[in-house]
C-alpha cells in the first residue's frame, strides 16, 4: 500500500496521528466530566444523552481509526525498511507489532503528559497526563517479557463462575479490619515473592448487605489486588483471573479493565432471592487494595455506574476506600462521593552498615504505587500519607523485602498497612476523621448477609499456551 515511501516521513506523520489520538481523548475524557455535572431533570438527562452518543458514535469511532493507520503506518514503514536494506544489514521482522508500538506510544505520551500537566491547572490536563505516563511506567517491564503484549489487552468476557453465602459474617470495626479481610480475598500465593508466583484461574469479591443505625440498607463491597505472576507473559494477559498485569495498565489508563467488568459482574450477579446481590441505586463503599482501589476509584468516576438514576448498572458510591492505590487521577462522578487513600510515605532513608563498609549509605522506605499517579493535585481525593518500614542493611541489595513490607495489605511479620493501622489507628486525627465520616457508617453497622462472588473470563490465549510460546520466568 505504501510502496517506495520515505520511511521516516511516514513515522512523522504516524507521530502527528498519535497527537491527534491523544487531543481526541481529551476532548472526550472532557465531554465524559460534563456529564457527572451536580443537575437533574428531564433536560440534564436528554444532555447527557446527546453528549454520549457525541463521545460513542463520533469522536471514538474517529480515535480508533486514527490509532489503527498510525499503526499501519509505521508497520509498513518497518517492513519497508526491512525490504529495502542489504541483507547483512537488516534486522529480524518483529513477530508482533504490539510491544514496538506501545512503546513508541510511551515515549509519545511521556511528553505529552508533561506537556500537558504544564499547560493548565485544570484537573483533567492532571488526570491524563497521569494516565499517559501510567502507560510509560507500565511498558519499563516489558523487557522482561519475551514476546509483544497483545493490542486489545482486555475486552475478554468475564463471567460469574460461582456466588456462595458466607455463614456467620461480621462487620469490620476499624480500617485494620477493612483491609484485613480484604486481604483474605486474596487467590494467589502467600506474601515474599514479589508477585513472581502465579494466580488461581479466579478471583473473588465481597459482597455485604448491612443495615445502618437508621435501619437504611447499605452494601460494602471489597475488591483484591493484582493476582500474577508479573514476570511471566500469562500475568499480562492470557490468565483467566481478570486481576493481572494488563489490567492496571488498562484501568490506570482511564479505561474500561476486565478487572472492572468483574466488579460490575459481581455486584449484578443474583443471590438466592433471584435478585442482584447489589440493587440499582444502592448505596455503597467501594474497599479495594493497590489494583483493586485503581478499580474502585475508576468506577466511582463513571458517570454510568456511580449516579442516583437507579438504572441497571448504576450504584449510589458513597465511599472509595483503597491503600497503596494511584487513585489522584480519578475524580468522582458525583459531588457526594468521597475518596480516600492510604500510602506508605515515599522517603530516602540513610542505612546504617558495619565496618569496613561506608557507615552510611541511601536506602528507603514507603510504597512506590501510590505515587505512579504523579500525585496531581486533586482536592476531590483525600491522600493519607501514613509513615513507612525503612529498608535494613541487610536487604541494601534486595529491596522486595522492604518494598513487601510497605505495599502487602498484612504480611505475617505484622507491617504492611495492617500493620500501621493497627499502630496508629487510635491515635491519627486523619484516620478519625475520615472513621467519622461515610466510612464510620459501615464499620457501624449490621451485617445482614455477605457473599464471595467468584470471576473467571475466556482470554484471548490460554495461560499455559502464552507461557510456552514466551517462557516462564
Amino acid at each position: 500500500m505504501f510502496q517506495g515511501m520515505d520511511t521516516e516521513q511516514a513515522r512523522q506523520t504516524a507521530l502527528t496521528m498519535d497527537r491527534l489520538e491523544y487531543a481526541l481523548l481529551r476532548l472526550t475524557t472532557a465531554l465524559e466530566n460534563v456529564q457527572s455535572a451536580n443537575w437533574h431533570g428531564p433536560d440534564a438527562q436528554a444532555y447527557r444523552e446527546k453528549i454520549g452518543a457525541l463521545c460513542r458514535l463520533r469522536l471514538s469511532p474517529i480515535r480508533r481509526e486514527s490509532a489503527e493507520l498510525a499503526q499501519q503506518l509505521r508497520a509498513e514503514a518497518d517492513a519497508q525498511d526491512y525490504a529495502s536494506a542489504p541483507m547483512c544489514l537488516a534486522p529480524p521482522p518483529l513477530p508482533l507489532p504490539g510491544e514496538q508500538q506501545l512503546q513508541r506510544n510511551a515515549a509519545n505520551a511521556k511528553q505529552a503528559a508533561w506537556e500537558t500537566a504544564t499547560e493548565t491547572d485544570a484537573p483533567l490536563s492532571r488526570r491524563v497526563a497521569a494516565a499517559s505516563y501510567w502507560y510509560l511506567l507500565q511498558a519499563a517491564s516489558l523487557p522482561l517479557i519475551d514476546r509483544a503484549l497483545p493490542e486489545n489487552m482486555s475486552g475478554a468476557e468475564v463471567s460469574v463462575a460461582a456466588v456462595s453465602a458466607v455463614s456467620h459474617p461480621r462487620a469490620a470495626r476499624d480500617l485494620a479490619g477493612l483491609f484485613l479481610a480484604n486481604a483474605t480475598l486474596r487467590t494467589d500465593p502467600p506474601d515474599g515473592h514479589g508477585g513472581t508466583l502465579p494466580a488461581r484461574d479466579f478471583s473473588q469479591v465481597a459482597i455485604q448487605k448491612m443495615r445502618d443505625k437508621r435501619g437504611e440498607t447499605i452494601y460494602l463491597v471489597q475488591i483484591p489486588p493484582t493476582e500474577s505472576n508479573m514476570i511471566a507473559a500469562s500475568g499480562w494477559w492470557g490468565q483467566k483471573n481478570p486481576q493481572d498485569w494488563a489490567s492496571n495498565l488498562v484501568a490506570g489508563s482511564g479505561q474500561e479493565s476486565d478487572s472492572m467488568r468483574a466488579v460490575r459482574a459481581a455486584m449484578r450477579a443474583r443471590g438466592p432471592d433471584g435478585k442482584p446481590l447489589v440493587p440499582p441505586g444502592a448505596k455503597i463503599m467501594l474497599v479495594g487494595h493497590s489494583q483493586g482501589g485503581l478499580i474502585a476509584a475508576s468506577l466511582a468516576s463513571d458517570p454510568t455506574f456511580n449516579n442516583a438514576s437507579g438504572k441497571p448498572g448504576s450504584y449510589r458510591v458513597e465511599q472509595v476506600l483503597s491503600a497503596g492505590s494511584p487513585v489522584q487521577q480519578f475524580h468522582p462522578a458525583r459531588s457526594e462521593t468521597g475518596v480516600a487513600n492510604l500510602s506508605h510515605e515515599l522517603r530516602a532513608k540513610p542505612i546504617s552498615l558495619p565496618a569496613p563498609l561506608p557507615p552510611t549509605v541511601l536506602g528507603f522506605s514507603g510504597d512506590p504505587v501510590p505515587a505512579l499517579d504523579l500525585n496531581p493535585e486533586n482536592h476531590r481525593v483525600q491522600e493519607i500519607s501514613l509513615p513507612g518500614y525503612p529498608q535494613k542493611a541487610e536487604e541494601l541489595f534486595n529491596p522486595m523485602p522492604t518494598l513487601i513490607s510497605n505495599h502487602d495489605t498484612a504480611p505475617k511479620d505484622g507491617t504492611g498497612y495492617v500493620g500501621t493501622l493497627n499502630r496508629l489507628e487510635a491515635s491519627d486525627s486523619r484516620i478519625k476523621h475520615l472513621k467519622d465520616g461515610a466510612v464510620g457508617r459501615y464499620l457501624e453497622a449490621e451485617v445482614i448477609s455477605e457473599h464471595r462472588v467468584t470471576l473467571s473470563r475466556d482470554p484471548a490465549l490460554p495461560a499455559d499456551e502464552a507461557d510456552a510460546q514466551a517462557g516462564t520466568y
